[in-house]
C-alpha cells in the first residue's frame, strides 16, 4: 500500500536518497559475497591481515598483487632485452613473448596458457603483449 518503511541513504552532498527495494536474490548475493570475503580473510596469514585494513575489498588486494607480479616481470624482461640489444643479439618476437609468459607468476598461468594456445605470438611485439595483459 506504499506506507511501509523505505530504506534511505545520504549522498555525498548530504541529500536523502530513497533506495529501491531489495529482492531476495540480491539479498542472498550480498550474503554470499560477505561470506566469501570473510572466508578469504580467515585464510590469510596473520602477518598480512593488517594490509586489509587499508583496502575496502579483498579482490582489490588480489588484483594489486597480480599486477605487481606482472609489472616486475615486465621490468625484468625489459632490462634483459636492453642488454641483448647492446650485444646486438636478434631474437624473434615469439621467443621473447614465450619466455615472458613462462616467467610470469603462477597467478597468471591461466592467462599465459590461453595466450600460448591461441597462437599468433609472433605477430605481437613484447610491448603489445604486455599491454594486452
Amino acid at each position: 500500500n506504499g506506507n511501509s518503511l523505505k530504506r534511505t541513504r545520504r549522498d555525498r552532498d548530504g541529500r536523502v536518497i530513497i533506495l529501491s527495494p531489495t529482492t531476495t536474490d540480491e539479498h542472498i548475493a550480498v550474503q554470499r559475497e560477505s561470506k566469501a570475503r570473510t572466508t578469504l580473510l580467515q585464510s590469510i596469514h596473520d602477518d598480512h591481515v593488517a594490509d586489509f585494513h587499508y583496502m575496502d575489498d579483498a579482490r582489490i588486494y588480489e588484483m594489486q598483487s597480480k599486477l605487481e607480479g606482472l609489472h616486475k616481470g615486465y621490468d625484468r624482461m625489459q632490462k634483459i632485452l636492453s642488454k641483448l640489444n647492446q650485444l646486438k643479439a636478434k631474437l624473434e618476437d615469439e621467443d621473447i613473448n614465450l619466455k615472458f609468459l613462462r616467467a610470469l607468476p603462477s597467478s597468471w598461468s591461466q592467462v599465459a596458457l590461453t595466450l600460448k594456445t591461441k597462437g599468433r605470438l609472433e605477430l605481437l611485439s613484447f610491448d603489445d603483449l604486455y599491454y594486452k595483459l
